[in-house]
C-alpha cells in the first residue's frame, strides 16, 4: 500500500479504498509486532473494546452513548471472535531463525521484502530519516517553549494523553534519524519579518542561530527525556549543568551562531586538500560588539502560569558568552575587519532577538542592518 501509486488503481474502486485503509487480517498481525524484540509479542495495557472507542474519537464519557453503533458493529466483532478463535487454536508465529529463510520460498520473500524497502526509498525523501521505533511527537495547540510536547510510540498511549479536554493536538511522525552535532539533536532559529501582504515584502534576519538538547541523542528511544529530545531553552534551563560549559560543543548554554555550524560543517564534510574558506567568518553582532554585558540584557523565562499570549515565545535564559569551536576571544571585531575566523566570538545568541532588535542595534552601531528585502 505505501508504494502504490492510486493514479494505477484509480479505476478499480475497490484496490482505490483498500489503498488508504487497513485490513482487519493485517492489523490482527501488526498490532502483536514488538519493534525493541521481534520474538516478543507485544503486551498491550488497553483492552480491545476501549482502543476501538478511542480509535472512533469517543472519550469514556461518551462511551454510554455507543448504543446506536451496537448494531453496526455486531457483525465486525462475530469476525473478530472468530479470528481470535483462530489465533488462539493455531498461535500466530511473528518470527522464525534466519536458517529458515534460506530455502528457495525464504529467499524469495526477502527478496521481496528488500524490493519493497528500495521503493519506499526512492518514493519518499524521508524515509531514511522516519527510523523502526514507530516513535511520535504529540504537542497540545495551545502551549508554548515546549510545554506538553511529549514522544510516544503506542497507539493506546497517544488516544489516552489527548483525551484531555481544553487542547487540540498535533501528531506528527518523529523524526528519529537526525542530523546531530557531536550527538545532540539541534535546530535553526530563524527570524523572519513579514512587512507587509500587498505587495509581499518579506525581511530575513542573516544571523540565525542554533539551540542544543540538553543530552546526546537516543535512537533506540528508550530514554524519552525532554532534555534529550526537545531543544527549546526554556526546557533546557531547568536541567542540572545548563550553566556548565558543554565540552562536547564547547560552549555554555546550549547555543552556537550560525558561524559556528558552518566551520562545523566545513570540517566535517570537506574532503578537499586545500581550503579556500573566505565565507568563514566571525559572528557579527555580539554582546562585546554593540558594548554591552551579557548580565545586563539577559532574561529569564517566564513561569508556566503566564498567559500564553503575553509570552512573545521568550525561550529561556540568553546562555553566557564563552568559548566556542570558532576560537577562544570573548569578543569579535567589527565586520571588516581582517582577524580570522578562528579568533572569533563564540558568545551564544541571546533568545530574545529577533528582526526588529537587530535593526535598532545595528543602526545605533553605524552598521547597515543585516536584512535582506525579499519583497
Amino acid at each position: 500500500r505505501t508504494i502504490t501509486d492510486v493514479d494505477d488503481i484509480i479505476d478499480c474502486g475497490p484496490m482505490a479504498e483498500a489503498l488508504g485503509s487497513m485490513p482487519t487480517a493485517d492489523w490482527e498481525v501488526l498490532q502483536q509486532v514488538n519493534l525493541d524484540d521481534c520474538t516478543k509479542p507485544l503486551l498491550s495495557t488497553l483492552k480491545d473494546e476501549d482502543l476501538e472507542l478511542l480509535v472512533s474519537k469517543k472519550t469514556t464519557r461518551q462511551a454510554g452513548k455507543k448504543g446506536e453503533d451496537e448494531a453496526l458493529k455486531g457483525k465486525e466483532e462475530k469476525k473478530r471472535k472468530k479470528t481470535k478463535r483462530k489465533t488462539m487454536e493455531a498461535p500466530l508465529v511473528l518470527s522464525e531463525p534466519v536458517s529458515s529463510f534460506a530455502s528457495g520460498r525464504g529467499a524469495h520473500l526477502v527478496q521481496q521484502a528488500r524490493t519493497v524497502l528500495a521503493q519506499m526509498c526512492a518514493n519518499s525523501r524521508q524515509h531514511c530519516i522516519n527510523g523502526s521505533r514507530n516513535a511520535w511527537i504529540v504537542k497540545p495547540s495551545g502551549k508554548s517553549r515546549g510545554r506538553g510536547i511529549q514522544v510516544m510510540r503506542e497507539l493506546d498511549e497517544i488516544f489516552k494523553t489527548t483525551e484531555s479536554d481544553g487542547f487540540q493536538w498535533i501528531c506528527q511522525k518523529y523524526i528519529e534519524q537526525p542530523l546531530l552535532v557531536h550527538g545532540y539533536k539541534f535546530d535553526i532559529r530563524q527570524w523572519v519579518l513579514v512587512a507587509d501582504w500587498n505587495p509581499l515584502t518579506v525581511y530575513i534576519w542573516r544571523q540565525p542561530y542554533l539551540r542544543f538538547a540538553g543530552q546526546k541523542y537516543d535512537e533506540t528511544m528508550e530514554d524519552r527525556s525532554e532534555y534529550r529530545h526537545l531543544t527549546n531553552n526554556s526546557i533546557m534551563h531547568d536541567m542540572d549543568g545548563f550553566r556548565n560549559k558543554c565540552e562536547d560543543l564547547d560552549c555554555h548554554g546550549y547555543m552556537w551562531f550560525v558561524q559556528q555550524f558552518q566551520e562545523y560543517l566545513h570540517k566535517t564534510c570537506c574532503k578537499c586538500d586545500t581550503h579556500h574558506t573566505p565565507w568563514l567568518q566571525p559572528p557579527p553582532y555580539t554582546c562585546d560588539y554593540f558594548g554591552v554585558r551579557w548580565e545586563d540584557v539577559m532574561f529569564v523565562a517566564r513561569e508556566e502560569g503566564d498567559e500564553d499570549e503575553d509570552n512573545n515565545d521568550q525561550d529561556g535564559d540568553a546562555p553566557n558568552p564563552s568559548s566556542g569551536p570558532m576560537g577562544e576571544s570573548s569578543g569579535p571585531p567589527a565586520p571588516g575587519s581582517t582577524t580570522s575566523s578562528t579568533s572569533a566570538s563564540t558568545a551564544a545568541p541571546s533568545d530574545r532577538g529577533s528582526a526588529s532588535d537587530g535593526v535598532a542595534a545595528s543602526s545605533a552601531a553605524g552598521d547597515p542592518p543585516s536584512l535582506t528585502d525579499n519583497s
